[in-house]
């Protein structure tokens, strides 16, 4: 009976020790598994950051082309405000001066047909 009871005691000691081993085991693959998983949330999470910033960097650049866009437009508009005024300036020169010629030859044609 004594024999029989150690034996079982063995047994049933051994089969403690194999569940023990296939815990630990298991628990290996679990912390492997999700050391897996963290890793490659990591990469996701590095990937999105990394295209994050290539979508920053494109925004800053279509804002900076979009800023200088809009300066050169501004920069055409003051030349072209210059411009037409200039061109106001031309035309009432002119007007002045054909005024001016148109008076001079009237003048003129008045003392040439005045009797002296």
């Amino acid at each position: 009976g004594i024999q029989q009871t150690e034996g079982s005691r063995r047994a049933e000691a051994e089969s403690l020790r194999s569940q023990l081993s296939a815990a630990k085991q298991a628990e290996a693959a679990a912390e492997a598994k999700a050391a897996e998983i963290v890793g490659s949330a990591d990469a996701v999470a590095s990937e999105h950051a990394a295209a994050l910033e290539a979508l920053r960097v494109q925004l800053e650049a279509a804002r900076g082309a979009e800023e200088r866009a809009v300066a050169k437009y501004r920069a055409e508009l003051q030349n072209h405000s210059a411009d037409t005024l200039e061109l106001a300036k031309a035309k009432e020169a002119a007007t002045s001066a054909t005024a001016d010629a148109q008076a001079a030859a009237a003048r003129l044609g008045e003392q040439t047909t005045q009797p002296e």
